[in-house]
């Protein structure tokens, strides 16, 4: 998977059921623009870098596809990937539930 990974043009994962896509970070250590659901958990985190469609709408899908298709716009994502560090440690995990559990 990670040789298909890196060897891939960009990522998209327009999916509703899948919260925390692993998928989009392993992207990331290969600097792959991304299209991504609004529906995910990584909004908040990767929002200055990603690409977020509604899974619901299929021209948005659609429109963001041919819009990292372009170059400028896709030399544009990569930028804002390389900047990009992600850590994600079992304590900032275990914040994250505490976070929710008040929530409810």
């Amino acid at each position: 998977l990670m040789d298909k990974i890196r060897h891939s043009y960009a990522l998209v994962v327009p999916s509703i059921t899948d919260f925390a896509p692993n998928f989009i970070i392993e992207g990331l250590s290969f600097n792959k623009p991304f299209i991504l659901t609004k529906e995910c958990g990584f909004v908040d985190k990767f929002k200055d870098f990603g690409v977020f469609v509604n899974p619901f709408d299929k021209d948005d899908i659609k429109n963001k596809i041919l819009y990292l298709a372009e170059k400028e716009n896709y030399d544009l994502q990569k930028s804002k990937i390389a900047d990009f560090n992600f850590t994600h440690s079992w304590r900032r995990i275990a914040d994250e539930f505490l976070e929710i559990y008040k929530k409810i």
